[in-house]
């Protein structure tokens, strides 16, 4: 095989020596010659090897000397070419071996959050990506493509930074450096990270590459699903049904997903009207902790959730004199102690206030009427006030009758 001329750019000519000396070669006779030659990685990338053989052969003594020696190349008349290898102005057809052609990138993707504690607005989420190119030929300018980020299957509201470093040259078999970027979640990403924080944060990145033939590769993305950094409450009413005067115990269960460290908070809850926190009722994990009420609210201060460990709040409150018959719903969450912010869901607790029977079920008999002797007492003499209308705290009207019953 020799170096040729008028092959495709880029396509050098082999050089291939073949030492197999053929003694002899009758007219009509033919012979086989078999070599083998070790592909490149060069060879893959361009596609195709173009090889030719020239043959050189020496008549028998007798003829002239001018044509004793013969030389003669090989062609493949399967192939459509216009190729010259010889420059002689006509194509000689070499044999052309395509060869299979891989382009193929895999995705590796992960991502964390960099602060410690429950999502808020400013948090940031790094991720990495790494691309191996799993094919059998080298791609250049090989970089990712982010397809988005989700929050709670919410597109993200914010723009992801750009990836570093810079676009790379992958062989086959070789995996790029990490390449990083940063996501900064927003006010609008937190809203909908926490509508339902088991679905947490998605995203799935692509990656682009292009052949030295111009092919684009197939690619495999990486996908990376983050739990969401926030705290859920269980709220429950620890007896279902109570009376005015009585306590109803509540419990607050707090819980925090794995791999986000201890979180420090405080924890709001709003009791339902007219129900009373007992001071120094309030106990977490069955040891004391502080708390405060401003109004309807109690504050449970200086409360550590620790990641997969669950945290129990547990208080009394009584039902006050004013609250009526009824279901009675209270809420609570939790607060980061330094902003304010809300860094978990609301939960919610149902109690029943049971009626009384002789303030809330009973029949009020009376009169009115003139207390001429202003002794508190109806005395006899003492005239009814027909027409007087009375009222009830809750609106209800009654007239009275000719004899002011």
């Amino acid at each position: 095989m020799i170096p040729t001329d008028g092959l495709p750019a880029g396509m050098p000519g082999l050089k291939l020596a073949i030492e197999q000396q053929i003694s002899a070669l009758a007219a009509g006779q033919s012979t086989v010659i078999h070599f083998n030659y070790a592909l490149t990685q060069d060879d893959l990338d361009l596609g195709a090897i173009y090889t030719q053989i020239e043959v050189t052969g020496t008549g028998p003594a007798s003829m002239p000397d001018d044509k004793r020696v013969v030389r003669s190349r090989s062609y493949d008349p399967t192939v459509e070419s216009t190729l010259d290898t010889d420059g002689d102005g006509k194509p000689d057809y070499p044999t052309v071996v395509k060869l299979p052609q891989l382009a193929k990138l895999q995705v590796e993707k992960t991502g964390k959050f960099l602060q410690t504690g429950p999502i808020q607005a400013g948090s940031e989420i790094l991720y990495e990506i790494v691309i191996t190119n799993v094919g059998n030929v080298t791609l250049n300018n090989v970089y990712p493509l982010d397809q988005g980020i989700t929050f709670g299957s919410k597109p993200a509201s914010g723009v992801l930074g750009t990836f570093t470093p810079d676009p790379v040259t992958l062989g086959a078999g070789e995996k790029s450096p990490p390449f990083q970027a940063v996501y900064t979640v927003t006010e609008t990403d937190v809203v909908n990270a926490t509508r339902d924080p088991s679905i947490g944060v998605m995203n799935m990145a692509s990656a682009t590459g292009i052949t030295r033939n111009g092919l684009e590769p197939e690619v495999m993305p990486g996908e990376v699903t983050l739990e969401t950094p926030w705290i859920t409450i269980v709220k429950k009413a620890l007896i279902d049904t109570v009376r005015v005067g009585e306590i109803v115990s509540y419990s607050l269960e707090l819980t925090t997903p794995e791999g986000f460290g201890a979180v420090g908070i405080a924890v709001k809850d709003v009791l339902p009207p007219g129900f009373l926190h007992l001071p120094d009722s309030a106990t977490a994990n069955g040891a004391a902790v502080s708390s405060s009420v401003d109004g309807g609210t109690i504050l449970f201060q200086d409360i550590t959730v620790q990641p997969g460990t669950p945290t129990m709040i547990v208080y009394g409150a009584r039902v006050g004199a004013s609250v009526k018959s009824g279901e009675h719903r209270n809420r609570a969450f939790a607060v980061d102690p330094k902003t304010g912010q809300r860094v978990s869901n609301e939960a919610t607790a149902i109690v029943n206030v049971a009626s009384e029977a002789i303030f809330d079920c009973a029949t009020i008999l009376g009169q009115v009427y003139v207390d001429k002797n202003h002794n508190g007492h109806r005395d006899k003499g003492e005239p009814g006030v027909p027409g007087s209308s009375i009222s009830d705290i809750s609106g209800a009207r009654v007239t009275t009758d000719a004899h002011g019953r």
